[in-house]
């Protein structure tokens, strides 16, 4: 069954993620502390939010809208004090999100658009601040996985980078 939602913007049907179990969000939006980083978590949110109603400013100004989505979610991390993992391994996070995924390709495939939207937003931050403020910000980040049957090299580690294109032109080397 095939669930879409109508934000009240003639054209804009967002169809809400499937959680592992197969279900759809209900008819009642989650409460707020219950809102979790993922599909069904931005999809949440944005129905709590929803979208303006003037005519296409939702669609052109879509990647704004989905940046502010991914950042809300990212409000106050850096200064909450849980940075080491209660157990040795990944943040509960992690294993949160993972569960609350599909599996197989479909948990694959949205696994790698929300990567692909929180980089997204990450280096659209970091350009904005360098274009505010005159400075120079890179970002590395090293994923927590490997490339299966790999060595533990440094070579065979995948990583985004983020580096600023004006840097880059000043230094081709």
């Amino acid at each position: 069954m095939v669930f879409t939602h109508n934000w009240g913007v003639p054209g804009i049907d967002i169809q809400p993620p499937v959680s592992r179990e197969g279900h759809a969000p209900s008819f009642v939006p989650l409460a707020w502390a219950a809102l979790r980083f993922g599909p069904m978590g931005l999809y949440e949110l944005r129905r709590r939010l929803g979208v303006p109603q003037e005519a296409g400013i939702f669609q052109r100004f879509r990647q704004q809208f989905n940046n502010a989505d991914v950042a809300w979610f990212s409000g106050g991390l850096s200064i909450d004090g849980k940075h080491i993992p209660v157990r040795p391994g990944f943040f509960t996070d992690f294993d949160d999100l993972r569960k609350a995924l599909p599996s197989g390709v479909a948990g694959y495939e949205a696994r790698k658009d929300l990567n692909a939207k929180l980089q997204l937003a990450l280096f659209d931050m970091a350009t904005l601040w360098d274009r505010s403020f005159g400075g120079t910000t890179m970002v590395i980040h090293i994923d927590g996985t490997t490339v299966p049957n790999t060595p533990a090299l440094p070579e065979y580690l995948r990583a985004s980078v983020y580096l600023p294109p004006r840097f880059l032109s000043l230094h081709p080397a």
